[in-house]
């Protein structure tokens, strides 16, 4: 296969040689973005706010937190009132027995059709409605006990009695199961020192530990070694019926790793250990409803205790913000402080250089006053001399 040329493994596998080659050579066109405006919810928004909705009947949907809560305390009440709390304290000695129903006949899947076929069908060699109803028992160590198989007639088969494990049940009734709490069942947990204590009705989408995830993953597993045992060449023309049921639900059994599963789904119904108070109450649709009306119904006027803790906090921001602008408002204010200081030293500087060059200017003018007032004093002084000379000549001539 190694040594194979291209065109040898397109002929031997019908592919067409050009694909390969552009896939070898990166010639691969990418898929055309759609064109027009990105849409409002991505797919990943789609996974967070798009769930699939479990169903419920009516009478779980009437369910409400204080039945759940007076179940729980009448069950302390009880172990307490009859020395059983060392129950509690042993996860190997708490079970759960809860039944499911298994489908003898599997629903279609997608299969890949020819071109131009508009309609594509699956034989199914028996009846696609048949199952078989199983009780199955878990322990909160996550411990699978042996199975109560339920055949829907009164004496099974030996052909079905000998296709069973030697520590299975078989059990029979006329429509498919019986109700759980029988006088039969009440003495037989008496004799052995078993404490059988029901779950409050329509409860077993919030307190089954065995419903959910547990049988969920059996289920899944049943279909797989179903197909499984249906893909082989020697049961192409088989189907599964009660008598090779046992053999591949043993099968199913062997390869189901759900011991995890078991001790977290008691854990998430808070029976082992046992506390009431994180039960999922959000499940109670019957108080979610009204708690919801209540909420729509409130009047405008009336303050809440939402509406105080929103008031909190829009009055706690508004008090950093007005703290924030006033520490902005002093620093704005110390520094026009400092530019008006600055600018009054410099105009004091420039006054006093002004005045210094004023007196200097003022005492050069003094100066040439006092220059030219000697000046005139020798001219006077001059001429009196040159008038008081013959006068006083002639007076002396008089004399």
């Amino acid at each position: 296969m190694n040594n194979m040329s291209i065109r040898q493994a397109c002929g031997l596998h019908d592919v067409y040689r050009a694909t390969v080659q552009n896939h070898l050579h990166g010639r691969v066109l990418d898929i055309k973005k759609k064109t027009g405006p990105a849409p409002l919810l991505t797919n990943e928004g789609k996974e967070k706010i798009i769930k699939e909705a479990e169903s419920i009947n009516k009478a779980r949907s009437v369910v409400t937190e204080e039945s759940i809560r007076q179940w729980f305390g009448e069950l302390q009440s009880f172990l307490k009132d009859n020395n059983f709390e060392d129950v509690l304290k042993d996860c190997s000695g708490v079970f759960n027995c809860n039944e499911a129903g298994f489908q003898l006949c599997l629903k279609t899947r997608k299969v890949i059709a020819p071109k131009g076929f508009k309609n594509v069908y699956s034989i199914e060699m028996r009846n696609e409605k048949e199952l078989l109803t199983v009780l199955m028992a878990f322990t909160a160590s996550g411990k699978i006990c042996s199975p109560l198989i339920v055949f829907p007639y009164v004496r099974p088969s030996k052909a079905v009695v000998q296709s069973m494990p030697e520590t299975w049940v078989s059990g029979r009734s006329d429509n498919g199961h019986k109700s759980h709490t029988t006088l039969a069942l009440s003495e037989f947990c008496d004799k052995n020192q078993i404490i059988l204590y029901a779950l409050p009705p329509n409860t077993t989408h919030i307190l089954q530990p065995a419903d959910g995830s547990v049988f969920r993953s059996l289920k899944q597993g049943w279909n797989n070694t179903i197909r499984k045992w249906q893909s082989k060449p020697e049961n192409i023309n088989s189907s599964v019926n009660k008598t090779n049921f046992c053999r591949l639900f043993d099968e199913t059994l062997r390869s189901c790793e759900m011991t995890t599963a078991i001790i977290n789904r008691f854990k998430r119904c808070e029976l082992f250990p046992l506390n009431p108070n994180k039960v999922d109450f959000t499940k109670c649709v019957k108080n979610f409803h009204e708690r919801h009306q209540i909420k729509n119904n409130e009047p405008e006027n009336e303050i809440t205790v939402r509406d105080l803790r929103s008031t909190e906090k829009v009055i706690k921001k508004l008090e950093d913000r007005l703290h924030s602008l006033q520490s902005k408002e002093k620093e704005d204010e110390n520094l026009k402080n400092q530019t008006k200081i600055g600018n009054f030293q410099r105009g004091e500087q420039n006054m006093l250089t002004g005045n210094e060059e004023l007196e200097i200017h003022g005492t050069g003018k003094e100066e040439r006053e006092i220059d030219v007032q000697k000046e005139e004093k020798k001219t006077c002084n001059y001429v009196n001399e040159e008038t008081d000379v013959p006068a006083i000549g002639k007076k002396r001539e008089n004399t």
